[in-house]
């Protein structure tokens, strides 16, 4: 007998109707290695929780194993380049340091030899 939901016939079945719909990672789009994820994380994985067996179609979504695995880590893809960003930021860190960096730059305005104050410093 199984004893996590993910083990259950049940499940197996509805893992495979799934994906033979959705059949690449949302994410990345990958086509292999897909598993199927809950998009709000069910606290305890067991059998006598309904709701992890019970969650709608909608509720789901595929990924595939790399990226289910920083889901797991509360880790999404940065929308500016490959990397992984926390949930609640924007950006990931080297995003957002190439960002701010960026922005410091944008306001500094180099110094001309021919300037009055150039010497200044």
């Amino acid at each position: 007998m199984p004893r996590r939901p993910w083990q259950t016939e049940e499940w197996k079945k509805r893992r495979k109707e799934i994906l033979l719909i959705r059949n690449k990672c949302e994410w990345c789009f990958r086509t292999q290695n897909l598993h199927i994820a809950h998009k709000k994380h069910v606290e305890k994985y067991t059998l006598a929780n309904p709701e992890y067996l019970l969650c709608h179609d909608e509720d789901i979504r595929v990924l595939c194993a790399r990226c289910h695995l920083a889901d797991h880590k509360n880790l999404t893809p940065c929308p500016a380049c490959n990397g992984w960003k926390w949930v609640g930021n924007d950006v990931c860190k080297k995003c957002y340091i190439r960002l701010t960096s960026d922005e410091v730059l944008d306001g500094y305005d180099e110094k001309d030899e021919n300037d009055d104050d150039y010497y200044d410093d």
